[in-house]
This record gives structure tokens, sequence and C-alpha cells, in this order.
């Protein structure tokens, strides 16, 4: 019988501080530990620590918090003709929780309300491409190490069980 993990009675996230490397370092090694050694075959933790220490700074970072405990964090950019989604991490403590499907369909959200798609990209070997999929994200291009994908908005169509009338009312 498989256990069923407790879900958050409250998602929130809040603006990473400096005072937050470490608990991000070590929430990016937790997290990536397996994927990378998926896709790549080996995980090396003074490359990992050079490949954070290169990419961290606490003014793009939201960290997620389940219940007020810190569960992942977030880098989502809103730009002029997009939202894009540089990363979003979950520690695998946490994963299969909906929270990245409540974090993403907040995202998703926004963009609806503003009209504009929703971008990200993710390792091959990532096992959440199936979970963009699911939210209707399209696979839109791959490079070498990454599946590049979309959502965008519907545009709207009238319902066909309304009547539309036209001239003067």
């Amino acid at each position: 019988m498989a256990l069923s993990m407790p879900t958050c009675r409250e998602l929130t996230t809040r603006a990473a501080t400096a005072d937050d490397r470490e608990w991000f370092r070590s929430a990016h090694h937790h997290a990536y530990r397996d994927l990378v050694k998926r896709q790549y075959g080996a995980w090396v933790e003074a490359d990992q620590d050079r490949f954070f220490a290169h990419k961290w700074t606490s003014s793009k970072y939201e960290i997620v918090l389940c219940d007020s405990t810190p569960c992942g964090y977030v880098f989502v950019e809103d730009r002029p003709r997009d939202i894009h989604i540089a990363e979003i991490v979950i520690i695998p403590e946490f994963q299969a929780r909906g929270i990245g499907t409540l974090l993403l369909t907040r995202v998703i959200d926004r963009a609806r309300d503003s009209s504009v798609p929703v971008r990200l990209r993710t390792a091959h070997a990532n096992r959440a491409a199936a979970l963009y999929r699911r939210l209707g994200f399209r696979e839109v291009g791959t490079t070498a190490t990454h599946l590049l994908f979309e959502w965008a908005p519907q545009p709207h169509r009238p319902d066909p069980d309304v009547e539309v009338q036209s001239g003067p009312c």
C-alpha cells in the first residue's frame, strides 16, 4: 500500500536574503543530485558548488514555504512578452504533495490574466516534464540537454450556446 504525503495547509513564498545562501545551496544539491546522475552519470560536488555559486543571487529567488517550513525555491521573471520560469525546485521530501502544481497554476493564472505565455526549460531527465505536460505546457523545442516548454493562453472563443445578436438593440 502506497503512503500518501500530507498536503500543505498553507503554501507561501518569501523573498530570499543573503542569509539564505547556505540553505539554498543545500536544497539545490539535494534536489538536483538524482537528476544530475540520471542525465550526466555522475555528481561532482565541486562542480555543483561552482555551478551554484555562479547562478546564486538572493535578489532573484523566493523561498517556497509549506506551513512555514522551507520546501523549495523559485525564480520567476515577468518579462514584457512572457513569464519565464527560470527555476522551480521542490526538495525531494516535499515532492508529490501538489506543491509544484500549485506554484505552476499560480503562474499560469497570472499569465492568463495578462494574456502572455509561460516559458520554461527543463533537463531531458527531469521527471517534472510530465507535470508540465499535464498542466498544458507543450514542448516547443529541444537543446542537447534541455526540453523547452510553453504554456499559451487560449484565445477567447464564443460560447456556441449563446446567441449573438447583431444590429441595433
